[in-house]
């Protein structure tokens, strides 16, 4: 009975054929697994090895980044009106690295993030064979590492955020196209919700894959998929729009709309606008602007090739949206840093352009002679290959670099060493001394002096916002940079160095002083007593007021 009833609830055994299918099936996911992961381990040290990652962790911080890391100073309830122009998100992730002077560790991670997503755009692309892939996909993280852009985005600001959200919404498109389900369209929605938290054009992005999806689906008369991404765009839309209007906004003011008016143009001479501003890019591009726009097209006429026509127009409307942005003077044209992202993925097409091309040509030609073609991705990489060894060698002043004229964006300012000022201000400074801040350096002396900043609205200046302290602080910081500012600052500096308990001395510290102000200050100091302090760059001064 016991037999019997064994015999009953046992399972047959499977037939050898359904009994090697899944090890083979797991060995087939394992050597893929393995190949992709050498593949982003190659990207990632090419990465390493090109960039100079010592200098950009060690380099101080230039103006935007001061104001940046000194806002990891202040309340969580400061953040709103602290973060100004960057994402609040940005922001916020800023405080969890545990040390301000290892800030750039958060662009540097999302810079890693870029190249391994740019690997994983072109090994999504609908190749035949495995290894075309792999090679697109090394080739298209190889573009975006050249880059010299990239090579200067160390700063604390969101660009290389940008840059890596905008190539995860492209590749999310590509895979959508490659496997449709509603998890992939689920995905994008939400890395346009999240997305836009750290990165400004998540919404010129999450429009463009939406808008491919649905000409395509339509174009096709998919009438399903046609409403799942009408409903993947609407989604996504209602989010960037809360988004920009709840917290984008409120970092806008009349200061940085002045200083990015020259990055919108108006229509009677955008085409004079456009080709200043690539122009004025070409330096940053290793090659002529004209030359990289070509091969990115190419690089889209690729991925049209290889069976993703949504991602194709995604990236084709990028520039268009852009446009359209900049003539409503909703978001700077062809900046440098603003536009960063779409520098990356025009560098990321290219490299596709370079890997794609021969693939197809090689293809080709052996189709053509009758042959099996088994050789194209040996042939295409020796081709890529070439193309990237002689752009590397034209550009070789630009590998690891450590140019201050290049790396620093704020050249036309005398920076200074601020971190080391704070440190000889420190060893020397008694209860009593007053401090008189410049209004630029104010920032990265918030950063490093002990006593916690509060920060105040200030209309002058594009960021929003100043540092200040509370008067037994004794820490005068400089409203503006004007000569009525500084006399009125170096007047309240007087009158607290004769408060009682004051010692009488006044230290002045400066940096980012841009010449017209340099020359203020002499004028302002004419009648006071200046002693530089050696070794610090006139960074730091002690000062005292006439008798």
């Amino acid at each position: 009975m016991t037999t019997a009833s064994a015999t009953q609830t046992a399972d047959p055994e499977p037939p050898a054929a359904e009994r090697t299918r899944w090890p083979a099936r797991a060995r087939a996911t394992a050597r893929r697994f393995y190949v992709d992961a050498a593949a982003g381990t190659l990207a990632v040290v090419l990465l390493f090895a090109l960039h100079n990652i010592y200098v950009m962790m060690k380099a101080n911080y230039w103006l935007d980044e001061a104001w940046v890391a000194a806002s990891v100073r202040l309340p969580l309830s400061d953040l709103p009106l602290a973060t100004s122009s960057t994402p609040l998100g940005w922001t916020f992730l800023l405080r969890l690295v545990p040390d301000v002077d290892y800030l750039r560790l958060l662009p540097l991670a999302f810079l890693v993030a870029a190249i391994l997503i740019a690997y994983a755009l072109g090994r999504s692309l609908g190749f035949p064979y495995r290894w075309e892939g792999v090679l697109a996909g090394l080739a298209a993280a190889t573009g975006v590492i050249l880059l010299p852009a990239s090579q200067i985005r160390h700063d604390l600001k969101q660009y290389t955020a940008d840059a890596a959200v905008a190539l995860a919404l492209i590749t999310l498109v590509s895979l959508t196209e490659r496997n449709w389900s509603r998890r992939h369209l689920g995905a994008i929605a939400a890395l346009s919700t999240v997305g836009m938290l750290i990165s400004h054009p998540t919404a010129i992005i999450a429009l463009c894959a939406s808008a491919g999806l649905v000409v395509t689906t339509l174009a096709r008369r998919q009438w399903r998929r046609l409403v799942e991404s009408l409903v993947t765009g609407a989604v996504s839309g209602a989010a960037v729009l809360l988004v920009y209007l709840g917290v984008t906004t409120r970092g806008r003011n009349e200061s940085l709309q002045t200083y990015w008016e020259g990055y919108f143009p108006n229509l009677d001479q955008f085409w004079e606008n456009v080709n200043l501003r690539l122009n004025e890019l070409q330096p940053s591009l290793g090659m002529p602007w004209w030359l990289l726009l070509s091969l990115a097209g190419a690089g889209a006429l690729v991925v049209a090739f290889t069976g993703r026509p949504a991602t194709a127009i995604a990236v084709v409307l990028v520039p268009v949206v852009m446009a359209v942005l900049g003539l409503n003077k909703a978001y700077p044209l062809l900046d440098l840093r603003t536009s960063h992202f779409f520098l990356v993925l025009c560098a990321a097409l290219a490299g596709l352009a370079v890997a794609g091309v021969p693939i197809g040509v090689v293809r080709l030609a052996a189709w053509a002679a009758g042959r099996s073609g088994q050789w194209t991705t040996a042939v295409a990489a020796v081709v890529a290959v070439t193309m990237f060894v002689i752009f590397v060698n034209n550009n070789q002043d630009w590998l690891r670099l450590n140019d201050a004229e290049r790396v620093n964006p704020a050249n036309g300012t005398e920076q200074g060493d601020m971190r080391y000022g704070v440190q000889v201000l420190e060893s020397q400074w008694k209860p009593g001394d007053v401090i008189v801040v410049n209004s630029l350096g104010s920032f990265a002396f918030a950063l490093y002096w002990p006593r916690e900043p509060a920060p105040r609205r200030n209309t002058h200046l594009a960021v929003g916002w100043l540092p200040t302290y509370p008067d037994d602080a004794r820490v005068v910081v400089v409203e503006d940079r004007t000569y009525e500012a500084i006399e009125a600052s170096l007047a309240r500096a007087r009158q607290l160095a004769a408060a009682p308990g004051a010692t009488g001395r006044i230290w002045l510290m400066r940096t980012h002083v841009i010449p017209a102000e340099q020359k203020m200050w002499r004028v302002a100091l004419t009648p006071w007593v200046v002693a530089n302090k050696p070794k610090t760059g006139g960074v730091v001064v002690v000062i005292r007021p006439p008798s």
